[in-house]
């Protein structure tokens, strides 16, 4: 009986050690698509970012450009400025609606597309800006930017 204990516990752990590296190499495996799953998101929102930058500078209805992490700006709300509260950032369908945005919702636009850069003195270089994240084309553009 012994000897049978023994040949099934030697067999036992062999077959255990041959599941556990199996095991890890699927855990490796999973790990890799992880990884290359990320880079194609990555790569699919940049793709649709600059997709809808060129559908916007050939149209008067704009349609959403999300900001550079992905996140979609219209109806989100976010901090203003300088901690005055929460802003609802509204949608940005239309050139005018970019020019008529609040000191508070340029503010919010503006972090969210442009993260890390100082805040232009002028609101109006601000909206400049947006326009040009959203893919809008300043050149003949008429619109009163206060």
């Amino acid at each position: 009986m012994d000897d049978l204990e023994s040949w099934l516990s030697a067999r036992l752990d062999a077959l255990e050690q041959r599941m556990t590296g199996r095991i890890d190499d699927l855990c490796e495996k999973v790990d890799d698509i992880h990884v290359r799953l990320s880079q194609v998101e990555e790569l699919a929102m940049k793709t649709h970012i600059s997709r809808a930058k060129f559908d916007n500078s050939r149209r008067e209805d704009l349609i959403e450009v999300p900001f550079p992490d992905g996140t979609p700006p219209w109806n989100r709300e976010v901090d203003g400025p300088d901690n005055t509260g929460r802003v609802v950032l509204p949608a940005l369908d239309t050139i005018q609606a970019v020019a008529t945005l609040t000191t508070a919702q340029t503010y919010g636009y503006f972090r969210g597309y442009w993260p890390g850069e100082p805040l232009p003195s002028v609101r109006k270089d601000c909206k400049r800006m947006i326009f040009t994240a959203i893919g809008c084309r300043m050149d003949g553009l008429l619109v009163d930017m206060d």
